[in-house]
This record gives C-alpha cells, sequence and structure tokens, in this order.
C-alpha cells in the first residue's frame, strides 16, 4: 500500500496494489478532499487493511511530518509502516522503479482519467549533479500519482512463488482487458539513472 499525505494545497492519497508473481495490479485508489485531516486519513488505512487482509506493508511518504504520522499509524495497529523521506534520491528511485514496471507491461491499472493524466504529466528534469528532478505543472497535482509509486515500490522485494513446470499462467479475461489501462512513458524526459535495484 502506498500513502502519499497532503492536506491544504495537495491531496492525501491511499493507493493499494496487488502482486501477482511479478504483475502489478492497482485494486483501490481514494483520493481524500483537501484539508482531511490526517486523522480521518488514519482510520481510513485501519478500515483498508481490515478489508484487504493480505496487506504486507505501508509506504507512507511523510516528507516534511518527521515520524510522527507513521508511528501514530503503528500505535494504532498499523503492521509494517515504513515511511519515506522523498528526497530527491529517493523520489528517483521510486519513480524509477515504477517506470521500469510500466515500461515491462507489468502494471495493471483501472481505467482513471485522472490517474493517467498525472501520469503523463510529470515532469523529470535532469540537474546540474547528474539527479533527476519531478515536478508537475501548475494548477496540476501528481498526488495519485506517488501513491501509486509508493504502493508498487513497496512490492519490489516480493518472494516470487514457485509454480510447477507445466502450469498454465492466470489468463487476463476480454472483460479484464476491456477495462484495464497500460500507461506509456512516464514522463516528459525518460533519461533515469543512478537506480540498479531490481523491480
Amino acid at each position: 500500500m502506498g500513502v502519499d499525505l497532503g492536506q491544504k494545497r495537495d491531496h492525501s492519497v491511499v493507493a493499494v496494489v496487488e502482486k501477482r508473481e511479478i504483475q502489478y495490479y492497482l485494486i483501490h485508489m481514494k483520493q481524500f478532499a483537501l484539508g482531511t485531516e490526517y486523522t480521518q486519513v488514519l482510520e481510513y488505512l485501519t478500515l483498508v487493511g481490515e478489508k484487504f487482509r493480505t496487506v504486507h506493508s505501508y509506504h507512507i511518504d511523510r516528507t516534511g511530518l518527521g515520524e510522527v504520522f507513521d508511528e501514530f499509524a503503528r500505535k494504532h495497529g498499523l503492521k509494517n509502516v515504513m515511511g519515506i523521506v522523498l528526497t530527491m534520491q529517493t523520489k528517483q528511485e521510486v519513480m524509477t522503479c515504477l517506470k521500469q514496471i510500466t515500461l515491462d507491461k507489468r502494471l495493471h491499472l483501472p481505467r482513471d482519467r485522472e490517474l493517467e493524466n498525472e501520469m503523463n504529466g510529470e515532469i523529470s528534469e535532469q540537474t546540474k549533479t547528474g539527479k533527476t528532478k519531478f515536478y508537475h505543472r501548475s494548477g496540476t497535482h501528481d498526488d495519485r500519482l506517488w501513491a501509486l509509486a509508493l504502493a508498487v515500490y513497496a512490492g519490489r522485494h516480493d518472494i516470487v512463488h514457485y509454480h510447477p513446470v507445466g502450469q498454465l499462467p492466470r489468463q487476463e479475461t476480454p472483460e479484464h482487458r476491456k477495462n484495464s489501462l497500460r500507461v506509456g512513458p512516464l514522463f516528459t524526459n525518460s533519461n533515469l539513472t543512478g537506480y540498479d535495484d531490481k523491480c
């Protein structure tokens, strides 16, 4: 699960991704209204954790919050809470992981115009120091994108389970293909380097 926290100018968003073998499926996304208190977000996380009982970890953006939110989440019984400070380096790692999985056609998304716009509208820019800066244009948001990216990033080290030789892979139904969307390149400038952790 990925959680991007916002309040006055940005939305808080929760994304739940299910990993099947090496495929990632976005199965739930919730965007909160601007100004929603973090206590409400936490209550929602508790409900989602009860609904999806196999949530392995909560990757929460705590940039600018210190450790307050993830410590509060642990006190409320959430297991495997990982607070992440999105520095320039960490953003590059998280987004490169998402981009790699997307380009490998391993990310499956329901139709969501807002999410699609955020993915296609995110801009990456190479700095003079060789790092990558991410931003969105004025008047737009990228909260859904970051929640999704954190959820995918959370699943990158999951163990792939063995299946006997000869077992046929799970087939997507025509209905699933019709209702799913594979988004193309995420960024205007896709020259991402410096991250070699396998996703």
